[in-house]
């Protein structure tokens, strides 16, 4: 995996684990677990083994692979009621599925290939 991309898919992950433990700390609930965090980082190993397996260049194979991607995190997040992905993982986590595209060929890594499908 790219140096760059694990280290900000790191992020996002860390991210969450710590307001879980933040919240647990102020004796509230952050609206998602830690397995909701796993079924996240899955979805990001997921698409990131499916992206390293597209052609590169196809426009249309990438981007299946992308869209794939941002419904499983829409329906992930929606179960979640909101709370999973807040703005600094938002970022992240687009940065990513970005990133990962542009080295396959299609995208440029830093506009948002995500938003037309994104609800998160």
């Amino acid at each position: 995996m790219n140096p760059v991309i694990s280290v900000i898919k790191t992020r996002a992950l860390e991210g969450m684990q710590n307001q879980i433990a933040t919240c647990r700390a102020q004796g509230r609930d952050a609206g998602y677990t830690t397995d909701d965090v796993r079924q996240l980082e899955n979805i990001l190993d997921d698409y990131l083994a499916a992206i390293d397996r597209a052609e590169e260049n196809n426009e249309v194979e990438v981007m299946a692979v992308v869209k794939d991607a941002v419904l499983k995190l829409n329906t992930l997040y929606e179960a979640c009621k909101g709370h999973l992905i807040e703005a600094d993982q938002r970022e992240d986590l687009a940065t990513v599925i970005n990133l990962a595209a542009a080295a396959r060929g299609v995208g440029d890594g830093k506009s948002d290939i995500t938003e037309q499908w994104r609800n998160w």
